[in-house]
């Protein structure tokens, strides 16, 4: 049997298993390979219960259990695992999407500390820059958004989140054609992303 089919029939096999009786392998797979938040949360959820990983690799999975949590909305289940993650082992990915978290949801002190520490930890993380961005914006601080989303486009030049945070805070700032530039490269490449702003209460 050609390798490639064997090892997508497992994986459908292991994903078309109910939950309470799959192997502690199959569960870790769920949660770094599900295909869905749902099947990746069920899978960390396992892995965390057994307490068998150490305290960097546990760390990862609260972590990616909380990633998951965002993406569905449920951002206090989220938070918590964000905050366990980084007491097990603080990165600065992690630092960033609580970061982010509270930026989102308008904690924009808190926002502000945690993506300084994620740029303390690692200089170069767009993703800190993009969401300290997101946090000045929402500030009001548009020269520092500006900034900041400058910087983020500096390490990943296109980058649409980016592009829309710079593009609203032009705008802001009286710069309507670079504005408006900004904002309709951003949505070339993601389609909704002003109504995902408006969203966060970014217009």
């Amino acid at each position: 049997m050609d390798k490639r089919l064997a090892a997508g029939t497992l994986l459908l096999a292991l994903l078309a298993t109910p939950a309470g009786s799959q192997s502690y392998e199959q569960q870790f797979e769920l949660c770094s390979k599900g295909s869905t938040p749902e099947q990746k949360i069920g899978g960390c959820s396992a892995v965390i219960a057994a307490n068998r990983e150490s305290p960097d690799a546990l760390a990862k999975i609260y972590f990616t259990r909380g990633l998951m949590q965002r993406r569905l909305g449920q951002n206090e289940a989220a938070l918590k695992d964000y905050n366990q993650s980084l007491r097990l082992a603080p990165t600065s990915d992690v630092y960033n999407s609580r970061c982010y978290l509270f930026a989102i949801t308008s904690r924009l002190q808190d926002a502000l500390k945690d993506c300084n520490e994620a740029l303390r930890l690692n200089p170069r993380n767009q993703y800190a820059y993009d969401s300290r961005g997101l946090a000045y914006l929402k500030l009001g601080m548009v020269d520092a958004a500006i900034a900041d989303y400058d910087a983020a486009l500096g390490i990943e030049p296109g980058r649409p989140y980016s592009m829309a945070g710079r593009g609203f805070a032009r705008r802001r700032k009286g710069d309507s054609a670079g504005g408006e530039a900004d904002l309709a490269a951003a949505r070339a490449q993601v389609p909704g992303i002003v109504e995902e702003f408006a969203g966060y209460g970014v217009k």
